[in-house]
């Protein structure tokens, strides 16, 4: 689709801030059912499970080793509690390392541990004609603490691993940053 990355998007229960504008792969061993789809275009966590645009935009892998790095416009800062949200098409969810340019992508973290997000989506392998297929849509928040970057710290490109052969459709979100309390109440004199 092309379209630019929305903002303030909610799948299930995360309240999006941002979606990666690029997605490119880094390395990859052999897709044996060529289904890997990487375009350098704008890609909305939306995009990525809403059926036709997937085989334009987003990204996908079916292969241990297959490394995609995800780029956001600007830098996500390390903020109290989560700070991303890793998304997996719950069809054939995988497994992952993580890491971020703050040091290099040197520091990985395992993310492994699903959380169903509460929504089906419908959603095209990549370069499989059979599609769309419909899946639960799961996710994995991640704190950028676990990525060594101090409080405050920023990033702008994450790196995703695929540690094992399971995975379809994957998205990358960063959350909204929380709401201080002082605006959430107040009182009027």
């Amino acid at each position: 689709s092309g379209s630019a990355a929305m903002s303030q998007e909610t799948i299930g229960p995360w309240d999006i801030e941002a979606a990666p504008i690029t997605a490119s792969e880094v390395t990859s061993t052999i897709d044996p059912n060529n289904w890997l789809n990487i375009v350098n275009a704008p890609v909305t966590v939306f995009d990525a499970f809403t059926g036709f645009s997937i085989v334009a935009d987003g990204f996908a892998n079916r292969s241990p080793g297959v490394i995609i790095e995800v780029s956001f416009a600007g830098p996500i800062e390390n903020a109290a509690g989560p700070d991303l949200v890793l998304f997996d098409a719950r069809f054939d969810a995988g497994t992952f390392a993580v890491s971020s340019d703050f040091d290099g992508f040197v520091l990985e973290i395992a993310v492994d541990s699903f959380v169903f997000s509460g929504e089906t989506r419908d959603y095209f392998y990549g370069n499989n004609p059979s599609g769309p297929f419909f899946a639960e849509v799961w996710g994995a928040e991640i704190d950028l603490t676990d990525l060594g970057l101090p409080a405050g710290g920023t990033a702008t490109s994450f790196r995703i691993r695929l540690t094992n052969g399971g995975v379809d459709i994957l998205g990358l979100g960063a959350l909204m940053p929380p709401i201080p309390a002082e605006i959430l109440s107040f009182t009027v004199e």
